[in-house]
């Protein structure tokens, strides 16, 4: 699906001081996931971070779905390959800057604490605003999260922009970074208070409610119109024969 001799490394990205630091900081102040036994003294989670400038994709397979998928499999594997963590408890972070594109991975003691949609906040936290495509009904529609951002947790991301413009990557995975840090440290990630139960539920779903509440509520209101009219002929009628009666 692509080809690892063609991805280059940026090793020269700008603020990249402040992005050690930061993975630094999180390995110092957070906690280790492991047993006891298999943990260092005041070592916590490893994150690591890796940045190519394009990965070479097959032809015929650079679609956005394809990009992601291919970036997914390539964080796994580096994050294997390398072994930072002591129990399969460190984070992986894989950049492709021209394809615009990031995934990450992460073992499974760090997805007890990190969820699918956290993770994906944390994302759409590292860009201000983000931008990005998503998949609806087979059409690919460019969306802008903070003004949309229902539609974070009901169609996949594709293919992102983010703080993360052109020349500062780092500045979003430092804001990538510190995120996982809190909620590794079980502490609010911002944005996460704004989810709640009903996000889960797809667009298309919260669209046919909503129109079969609309369709409801309108028979019902018809119905009040329709008993409230024959209700008022009714006394009407009434009145009348009275009348002729006298």
């Amino acid at each position: 699906m692509f080809q690892r001799s063609c991805s280059k490394l940026l090793f020269n990205l700008p603020g990249t001081k402040d992005l050690d630091q930061a993975i630094e900081h999180i390995r110092n102040t957070t906690k280790c996931l492991c047993v006891p036994d298999e943990c260092q003294k005041n070592v916590g989670t490893t994150i690591s971070v890796v940045v190519v400038s394009t990965l070479k994709m097959r032809e015929g397979e650079t679609s956005p779905d394809k990009v992601l998928e291919a970036m997914k499999k390539f964080a796994d594997e580096v994050r294997r390959r390398q072994r930072r963590g002591k129990c399969d408890d460190d984070i992986l972070i894989a950049v492709s800057v021209d394809q615009k594109a990031i995934r990450t991975s992460y073992g499974s003691p760090v997805a007890e604490k990190i969820s699918d949609g956290l993770d994906i906040q944390i994302i759409h936290n590292a860009g201000q605003p983000l931008a990005l495509f998503v998949d609806f009904n087979g059409q690919k529609v460019r969306l802008i999260v903070q003004i949309l951002d229902l539609f974070l947790k009901s169609h996949r991301v594709h293919v992102l922009e983010a703080d993360f413009r052109k020349n500062e990557w780092a500045k979003g995975l430092v804001n990538m970074v510190l995120n996982y840090g809190k909620a590794l440290k079980g502490e609010a990630v911002p944005g996460e208070e704004r989810h709640n139960w009903y996000d889960e539920i797809p667009i298309w779903a919260r669209i046919t409610i909503l129109a079969a509440l609309g369709l409801l509520l309108s028979m019902i209101i018809l119905a009040l119109v329709i008993f409230c009219c024959r209700r008022n002929q009714g006394y009407t009628m009434g009145h009348r024969s009275d009348g002729s009666h006298e």
